[in-house]
């Protein structure tokens, strides 16, 4: 019908593992305030109070919060994921961190080891590295999601962290790489296939392997409460400029 345009928008509820795809036909000239306050007559919100926010979805993030008064006819959903939520109150933040303690690296022999499984945020992960690179002359390092086999296959978490190899005689001189991702039951590890060279990691004169043993630590940043929110991009630079 003319001057009208349909937003497929999917709504993913508060409290609920459930996605409910609702499509609004308003006129183009309304905005993201009136498909809001449609979508509020039609969706199940936790709480009689909860207000929305209307979201574009690249590749598993948040490209994109849509201000209240854009115009629904800029808006093309036949590229980008709209999805609607409640707006989230404020978190708190907290680093959580394990270290692994590899003995007798030297004598390690098979292609990959993984560390025992240790929960941080809520979930369980492990580090696992390739003592002899994976396909490269470097150590290479990953977190991985723990037992992701048994995951629903909808499940994912949206994560910051960071991989350290430590140097065990002088930490500021420790290797440190990080990035987000997005991990989900398919998509269950990341990392860096070229951590360091392992040149580097044998030289003496580096403190990476003492007594024949290496130290690794995971670093997460995540909300205290479980991990379930995208794009902390503030947060997550402060984070990176702490080593």
């Amino acid at each position: 019908m003319q001057g009208l345009k349909n937003l497929k928008v999917a709504f993913h509820h508060a409290s609920k593992d459930e996605v409910v795809i609702y499509h609004v036909r308003l006129p183009e000239q309304s905005t993201v305030g009136d498909v809001i306050n449609e979508l509020k007559t039609k969706v199940d919100l936790s709480r009689p109070d909860a207000e929305l926010r209307l979201l574009e979805i690249f590749y598993h993030k948040i490209y994109k919060i849509f201000p209240s008064s854009e115009k629904i006819k800029n808006i093309n959903d036949q590229y980008w994921t709209l999805r609607a939520e409640e707006a989230m109150e404020e978190q708190s933040f907290h680093l959580w961190k394990y270290t692994w303690k590899i003995s007798n690296f030297t004598n390690l022999t098979q292609k990959k080891y993984s560390s025992e499984v240790f929960t941080l945020s809520d979930n369980a992960w492990q580090i696992r590295i390739f003592p002899r690179g994976n396909n490269a002359e470097h150590l290479s390092i990953y977190l991985d999601v723990a037992d992701s086999e048994r995951l629903p296959s909808r499940w994912s978490r949206n994560t910051n962290f960071k991989l350290i190899l430590v140097d065990q005689n002088n930490y500021g001189n420790s290797r440190i790489k990080g990035t987000e991702h997005n991990f989900t039951a398919r998509e269950s590890v990341c990392g860096f296939a070229s951590f360091i060279p392992l040149s580097k990691v044998r030289d003496s004169h580096n403190g990476y392997l003492v007594n024949k043993a290496l130290m690794v630590v995971a670093e997460i940043l995540a909300p205290q409460m479980q991990l379930k929110i995208l794009g902390w991009l503030n947060l997550w630079q402060i984070f990176l400029g702490r080593h």
